[in-house]
């Protein structure tokens, strides 16, 4: 990809990302009527209709004639190829293109439709003449251009994306490559620490990074759809680097990923939890108020925070800032075009339905907003110039969405319907009603000239709903170039006035100009009302951690040690689906072996037992056997890894087989100084656990195998199954394993729904390429003709229930190993992480009849 092109969708991204409005879909419904109504006006005005035919056939006579003086707007990058200018064909087709689109926009713009109508028939028409565009065709000549270059391969590259694109992402041109980023290791990466949580949210607390710090400290509220690491993106354009060096004590909230469990959880849900969150980093920093920043629907979410601090007379919040922010929901964007009673009541219904509303889904409603921007610029680059989806780390971020419950999802319609915090008392939250203009806390509220989802003029009159202060800034940035606007960027402007007029244009045309970041002047009119700063009492990197006490009914908080703070170097371990506990008792590793890295992770135990290896399913990275590792002693030490191409450990250039493993998992046990072990092997990780026993018996004391087989030489589930399960699309789509889980897994996930929601948020993908590497590793494999070799104590683990692998199959492996005995469990496929509380007591009977310890098995001398 070109630098120029990509910088080009880095700018359209920045612009155009996923921002919360409450009206969520435009139904197909909507869609079809507006294109019904178009098509009858043709009939209706058929004198209006053959005028703009005959417009079009007079400038389609200029066009063929070369006399059209038409050309694309002076922003509209998609035709600054000089062959679109230059190339006479092509000025001819691009000009043919650009009078038929004005023609129709002209037809639907001057007919007698209501204005409604006329906005939906607009929008409907822009659907299809943005797709109908020369550019999006094979004929574009950067397509062209591009195809002779590579002698043809952009072609075969860009079929290639889009076959990926149609199995992996709902036929939607990918906007990023998912697969560069990682929270903590290039995301997120400013130290700090989780310091409370309880059923709804994660409190994150930075380390300080200097001497000092002010008493008073900040709470940074992000959006409930998007995680929080957009505020730590990357240190040039961390706001959470940025007041760390400003010498503020600075903390985070990270919202829980909801499942339909917590359909219920409404606005009054979240505000408890953050008031608890508060009252936490009150505690931890001993001061008696602080500041808080609320981004978008964050900013709601703090907004009625502080109506409910006001009407029961309590002062703990000193100054709020809104990030594009809008509290007076009277909107004029394209979303509202569709809105009526029937809309709304359709898309509560369908939240309900669902128990959450997905961010996926609100993104393919906002992509088709700016079909151009979001949608056709990605066709292009991936498909007809070949190229891989940009590495951008706001797209990732605006890709890596959450959902809302159904109930919050309700609340948010209601306020977009009625728009009750304009009016006192007409919204209560907790138990109290909210009057705006009894908030008497400073209002420090930002605005984006260039923000489709929250325009600037409603954030204006947002601002002024409230009692106190107000200092209103307009940046000249987009959404999320509102927010990420560090200081240094020559174009960076913003505007500031200090009378404030009810007219928001008004406003503009009186407001001061100046050069740079908005984040300057805030930290300038923080510093105006400081209380002073405080001696740091820890060092810098180590932030103060408080043993919070739970409330009655809530979840018992914990203090993380320094040396705790120190292994996580940096919030990667936050959770977004369920409240669990942190994985401090694994010591996590990566093991270097010539150009592999094997990422491991090891439970310490007690010398007596002899250590347990767990070779993982294809695909399952190891933290979804953690919930079985904690079923097992705590005396008996586990070690868990990735296998090449799953979770943290990288993939291999070429294929391997599994004689090649079973050599990799003997070196990487010499790495880790074990000599012999007891190995137990899941599915996929089955065959890799035969291979490893028949190859290295000295190094495995124990085999114990569970829902596996012999390899090519077994009895195969139904097709469908195991064409659903040859795709690696339920580890890189968690919404797919959802609607797969009963019918591959069998057994308990098709008695509980939310099982299938708790193992996708487990998933750590590593790529399709490794998932297609360890399928490759088990083709033609069979173990069938040597299993009479395996001479180690076997238990065989079936699940009577489990589509993936027939109990036939257990059967013929305890037939077949000498020294095998067979247990059936009455599950599915997953049986080792549904019943773990069932299972774990039979594999440690099987492994404690006799205990003893492992001694290292000498080395072979080199040179043989």
């Amino acid at each position: 990809m070109s630098n120029k092109n990509n910088d080009e969708l880095q700018r359209q991204a920045s612009e155009n990302t996923l921002g919360l409005n409450p009206v969520i879909g435009i139904r197909r419904k909507d869609l079809l009527s507006s294109a019904r109504t178009v098509l009858r006006q043709a009939v209706r005005q058929p004198l209006h209709s053959a005028k703009h035919v005959a417009h079009f056939g007079l400038e389609l006579k200029n066009v063929l004639l070369g006399k059209s003086s038409l050309a694309p707007e002076s922003d509209d990058r998609r035709f600054n190829d000089p062959a679109w200018s230059n190339n006479p064909l092509y000025r001819r087709y691009l000009q043919t293109y650009l009078a038929w689109r004005k023609e129709l926009q002209d037809w639907i713009g001057n007919s007698d439709l209501p204005p409604q109508d006329i906005s939906r028939g607009q929008f409907v028409i822009n659907l299809m003449t943005e797709a109908m565009a020369p550019t999006n065709t094979l004929s574009n000549p950067a397509a062209v251009k591009r195809f002779f270059e590579t002698g043809g391969k952009s072609l075969l590259d860009g079929l290639s994306n889009l076959a990926k694109d149609m199995v992996n992402n709902g036929g939607m041109p990918s906007q990023v490559n998912m697969e560069a980023f990682e929270v903590g290791k290039n995301l997120g990466t400013s130290e700090g620490a989780v310091v409370f949580r309880n059923d709804v949210l994660e409190l994150i607390q930075y380390s300080p990074i200097t001497e000092q710090v002010h008493a008073r400290p900040l709470l940074v509220v992000p959006p409930q759809i998007n995680k929080f690491y957009v505020f730590d993106l990357s240190p040039e354009k961390s706001l959470a680097r940025y007041c760390l060096r400003s010498q503020q004590q600075t903390f985070i909230i990270s919202w829980r990923n909801p499942t339909k469990a917590q359909r219920e959880w409404g606005l009054s849900t979240y505000i408890d939890a953050l008031k608890e969150a508060v009252d936490a980093v009150l505690a931890i920093t001993g001061s008696k108020d602080l500041n808080m920043l609320g981004a978008c629907s964050g900013g709601i979410t703090c907004t009625a925070l502080v109506g409910h601090y006001a009407a029961i007379g309590e002062n703990k919040v000193n100054a709020l800032t809104l990030l594009v922010s809008v509290l007076d929901t009277t909107m004029d964007n394209q979303v509202a075009l569709f809105v009526d009673e029937q809309t709304l009541e359709a898309a509560k219904r369908h939240s309900y339905q669902a128990g959450v509303l997905e961010g996926s889904e609100m993104a393919k409603v906002f992509a088709w907003m700016r079909p151009n921007d979001l949608i056709w610029n990605y066709w292009v680059n991936n498909y007809l110039l070949g190229n891989e989806p940009p590495v951008f780390d706001i797209l990732f971020w605006n890709n890596d969405t959450t959902r809302l419950p159904a109930a919050f999802h309700g609340d948010l319609i209601e306020m977009f319907k009625s728009n009750p915090l304009i009016r006192p008392d007409a919204l209560e939250v907790c138990g109290t009603p909210i009057d705006l203009k009894n908030v008497h806390c400073d209002i420090f509220s930002v605005a984006g000239t260039a923000d489709h989802i929250t325009p600037w003029q409603s954030c204006y009159r947002s601002a002024h709903l409230f009692g106190g202060k107000i200092e209103f800034v307009l940046s000249n940035s987009g959404h999320i170039q509102s927010i990420l606007n560090p200081p240094g960027n020559p174009k960076a402007r913003f505007m500031t006035g200090a009378d404030r007029p009810g007219d928001p244009v008004a406003w503009q045309e009186n407001a001061t100009k100046h050069a740079d970041s908005w984040w300057l002047h805030w930290q300038s009119l923080a510093e105006r009302t400081r209380r002073g700063a405080e001696k740091s009492t820890y060092p810098p990197g180590q932030p103060r951690l408080c043993r919070w006490r739970s409330r009655p009914g809530h979840l018992r908080s914990r203090a993380l040690s320094c040396a705790a703070v120190a292994a996580m170097r940096a919030p990667r371990h936050f959770f977004h689906d369920r409240v669990e506990r942190m994985p401090e008792p694994y010591i996590f590793r990566t093991v270097e072996l010539d150009d592999q890295s094997i990422r491991t992770a090891v439970r310490p135990g007690k010398p007596h037992l002899t250590p347990l290896l767990i070779f993982n399913g294809i695909g399952a990275n190891l933290e979804l056997v953690f919930p079985f590792i904690e079923a097992l002693d705590p005396d008996l030490e586990v070690i868990a890894f990735d296998v090449p191409g799953v979770g943290g450990s990288s993939t291999p250039r070429h294929p391997y087989r599994f004689p090649g493993l079973a050599k990799l998992t003997a070196r990487m046990l010499d790495y880790l100084d074990y000599g012999q072990v007891s190995a137990i092997g899941v599915s996929w990780g089955g065959a890799l656990a035969q291979q490893f026993a028949h190859d290295y018996p000295e190094r495995c004391k124990k085999l114990v195998l569970a829902a596996t087989a012999a390899g090519a030489v077994m009895v195969p589930g139904k097709p469908k199954v195991l064409w659903m399960m040859a795709s690696p699309r339920r580890y890189v789509q968690p919404s797919h394993v959802i609607r797969i889980a009963p019918l591959i897994y069998g057994g308990a996930f098709r008695r509980d729904p939310d099982l299938a929601m708790h193992h996708a948020s487990k998933v750590r993908s590593g790529g399709k390429l490794g998932y297609y590497w360890q399928l490759f590793a088990g083709l033609g494999w069979t173990s069938i003709h040597w299993l009479h070799k395996i001479h180690q104590p076997t238990l065989v683990l079936a699940g009577d229930d489990d589509p993936l692998i027939p109990l036939i199959n257990m059967r013929l492996l305890a037939w077949r190993i000498p020294n095998a005995q067979l247990h059936i469990i009455d599950d599915g496929h997953l049986f080792l992480i549904t019943r773990a509380e069932a299972v774990a007591p039979i594999i440690m009977k099987f492994l404690q009849e006799e205990r003893q310890r492992a001694v290292m098995h000498p080395r072979p001398a080199s040179g043989g």
